[in-house]
């Protein structure tokens, strides 16, 4: 049956703040009520700030991000996700520069890894990189845990 958008919001529209299109079936030539919302998904690259002990990943209700970090980093940090702002969130992909391997990531009590990554101790939730480097991780929430993995490793320049 075909298709027709109806309506394409240039602003913020929904109860949750995400951008949505909206379209209706039609049905022999004439529009029916049956409207269906399709909620417009870009994905967009967050700087988030290192500086500090904690690195927050603010998904600002989106379900999906990508963020890398500030800048270098030599020191631990702690990982946490917004808590206030992001009830839909469910997948992210993070990069940070390692410029030495003590910068131990400590990330959320729900969050798990691939085994047998010898780089993450599950008790402690913490990630200590073998060398420096950028790290680029990707992360997927089922409803209960993040499933943590490092998609890729690039030797410091």
């Amino acid at each position: 049956m075909p298709y027709e958008i109806i309506h394409i919001p240039t602003e913020k529209t929904s109860i949750d703040g995400s951008e949505y299109m909206e379209i209706q079936e039609a049905a022999g030539g004439d529009l029916s009520t049956k409207k269906i919302k399709l909620l417009l998904l870009a994905l967009d690259l967050v700087t988030c700030d290192v500086s500090g002990s904690t690195i927050t990943l603010d998904f600002e209700n989106r379900y999906q991000r990508m963020f890398v970090g500030s800048a270098s980093f030599a020191t631990p940090k702690t990982v946490a996700i917004e808590a206030t702002t992001d009830t839909n969130a469910l997948v992210f992909d993070v990069k940070f520069n390692l410029s030495n391997v003590a910068a131990v990531l400590t990330f959320p009590s729900n969050f798990v890894m691939v085994v047998p990554d010898t780089r993450w101790d599950n008790t402690a939730k913490t990630f200590t990189a073998a060398a420096t480097g950028k790290h680029e991780f990707s992360a997927t929430f089922d409803g209960t845990d993040w499933d943590l993995k490092v998609t890729n490793q690039f030797p410091a320049a």
